[in-house]
């Protein structure tokens, strides 16, 4: 296992240190008011095939709603709703941490959808359901929820379909609740948005596929048209255009070629936010620098000003941020004395690997067909294709004795490939299977016997 990618999305999001999200799953949530905005099918012809994003778990925002004095319902027995959660790879993971929680995922995307109905299925889980809705005329009854996440959506749609995404979290979010909604953030995403803006001039308007095509080929003409990088702009836009040589077709697309992508300062998203009745609590996103270089950065900026936005504000201008993923709740949100927050019991990683090792049903089903697990922090841990048959198997039922005799069946039978020959391999198993269990140990992805 190795460091995630994270990845912004539509309906979802992606990141560098800042956190560069772009949309997954869906299109924008109703009909477009423009005809050249990203086609509905897009996201059907090159899916966004996104993360957990730790950010996002209730877990996090209870926490600093509580700090804020927010009497907010635990996780465990919260009512979670995320808008734009494409195929459920973040609720996932979520409904299956809080089997008391009642969670409800929302997207426009049919497809993603029935995708989602089938994985939750396939997980077992019964206390997360999916819809296929579009957010323009999305009427959940005068259901509230305590928790609503909105990630990777409001930098890639249109204005009317921003205020109404606003609009809608101030609507069903309980009078204690929190909803967390992420956005590429100026001044960083300045640059990126440059690229942007002139991929928009060079590409056409062909199918998805041809377009990332002819993205391809007009970064190559930009890096080599630019001039040498002696300037400092110079500098930013050859690291832009190095870094999208290596990105996926998927976030090429569902990035840069949207028609409706924009960043926003904190003090023109805060003011969006207040028209819709919410207020600014706090902001979860990474950025760019280690706990010692942001509190010296704090504090000089608090040296500056007292306005509590004008901080944050400065702070995005001195760290270059260029993604956030802010907490907002109701204006008026009852406030209590009492900020502690109300830990939820975690089942502590397992000392030493059980004799027969076992894994959560979720995490099995993730290691099998999406590459990765979700562990109990909601971060996403990649897994190479070995480290995903040993998770595959480990249900409790098998010794590693017996791991190193399936292994070794699917190697000599070509079910698992390897690059090197099997006389090679084979003697190795052993350790190999005893270190990817470790890694799982180590990440708490064991289950207790």
């Amino acid at each position: 296992m190795c460091g995630r990618e994270r990845t912004p999305r539509y309906a979802k999001g992606r990141a560098r240190p800042q956190s560069v999200r772009a949309r997954r799953g869906g299109d924008a949530f109703g009909d477009t008011l423009r005809d050249d905005v990203t086609r509905p099918d897009d996201y059907d012809e090159v899916p966004y095939e996104d993360r957990p994003v730790a950010e996002t778990h209730p877990d996090r925002l209870h926490r600093v709603a509580r700090a804020a004095g927010l009497p907010i319902a635990p996780p465990e027995r919260a009512r979670i709703l995320e808008l734009g959660c494409a195929h459920a790879v973040n609720l996932l993971p979520i409904a299956a941490a809080l089997p008391g929680a009642r969670v409800l995922g929302i997207d426009r995307s049919a497809r993603q959808i029935e995708r989602a109905r089938h994985d939750v299925a396939a997980v077992g889980l019964t206390n997360l359901e999916v819809r296929c809705a579009d957010v323009m005329d999305l009427d959940l009854g005068g259901e509230r929820f305590d928790y609503v996440i909105v990630h990777g959506v409001l930098s890639w749609v249109p204005d009317a379909v921003r205020d109404r995404v606003l609009s809608l979290c101030a609507t069903v979010l309980d009078a204690a609740g929190v909803a967390y909604v992420s956005y590429n953030a100026m001044p960083g995403w300045a640059v990126g948005d440059g690229v942007r803006r002139t991929l928009r001039e060079l590409v056409g308007d062909g199918p998805a596929t041809e377009r990332v095509a002819e993205a391809r080929a007009a970064l190559a003409w930009l890096r080599g048209a630019s001039p040498d990088p002696e300037v400092v702009e110079a500098v930013l836009l050859d690291q832009e255009l190095a870094e999208l040589e290596h990105r996926t077709d998927a976030y090429l697309l569902h990035e840069y070629l949207v028609p409706d992508g924009r960043a926003y300062w904190l003090r023109e998203f805060v003011a969006l936010a207040e028209q819709a009745g919410l207020a600014y609590v706090d902001d979860v996103a990474r950025v760019g620098l280690d706990d010692a270089e942001r509190q010296v950065l704090e504090d000089r900026v608090a040296a500056r000003t007292s306005d509590p936005i004008a901080r944050a504000q400065l702070f995005d201008v001195l760290a270059h941020r260029r993604f956030r993923a802010s907490v907002l709740a109701h204006a008026d949100a009852p406030r209590v004395a009492d900020r502690r927050p109300h830990g939820r019991s975690r089942v502590p990683a397992v000392a030493s690997i059980p004799a027969r090792p076992c894994v959560s049903v979720l995490a099995r089903f993730e290691a099998e067909h999406r590459g990765f697990v979700t562990t109990p922090e909601h971060a996403c841990a990649p897994v190479d294709p070995f480290v995903a048959c040993v998770v595959a198997r480990l249900d409790g039922t098998r010794t590693e004795g017996d791991l190193v005799a399936a292994l070794t069946d699917d190697l000599r039978s070509g079910r698992l490939r390897a690059d090197a020959p099997l006389a090679a391999i084979e003697p190795a198993l052993p350790r190999l299977i005893h270190g990817a269990l470790e890694r799982l140990r180590a990440e708490g992805l064991l289950l207790p016997p």
